[in-house]
């Protein structure tokens, strides 16, 4: 199990790589990075022969919104289509240095309080730090990531 969320799965379509590149196609809009009106599809991104690589459009903020990287191959039944949702990169490296920070602060607050008792609200202090990051992250994430799965599965079955 990964200390950063992410997910994986796959979904099976009983339609032809081209017919699922189309769909994908028609509802993800090229990524802007600057945009003052909010994009009319549910997912902004780029769509590949056999690939795509998207975000969920959302009418607020969330630095936690999966990033989803696909790619359909021929299956079975029609297409099987291989998913992975991960934090962005920038998002990531910043949730690794600040959960490092804090772990490393519970350990300095855990040898306090092991020497002196009365330093133990420091180490509980360390760890709602550590904890309030990762409820965060992780809470924010696996919303979303629940979301953009049905909005995929909808799409694509």
């Amino acid at each position: 199990m990964p200390f950063l969320p992410e997910k994986r799965f796959a979904i099976d379509a009983h339609d032809a790589p081209d017919v699922i590149r189309e769909r994908l196609e028609a509802e993800v809009e090229p990524p802007r990075r600057l945009s003052l009106r909010k994009p009319q599809r549910p997912f902004a991104g780029t769509v590949g022969q056999d690939c795509f690589e998207l975000r969920p459009v959302l009418g607020y903020r969330n630095s936690f919104v999966p990033f989803v990287e696909g790619s359909y191959r021929t299956g079975v039944d029609g297409t099987r289509v291989d998913v992975r949702m991960r934090l962005l990169r920038p998002v990531a490296v910043f949730m690794a240095a600040w959960l490092g920070l804090a772990a490393f602060f519970v350990a300095i607050a855990a040898m306090a309080a092991a020497r002196d008792p009365l330093r133990l609200g420091f180490a509980g202090l360390a760890l709602a730090f550590f904890g309030v990051g990762y409820a965060c992250m992780s809470v924010l994430f696996w919303l979303e990531a629940r979301r953009t799965r049905a909005k995929l599965e909808e799409l694509l079955r």
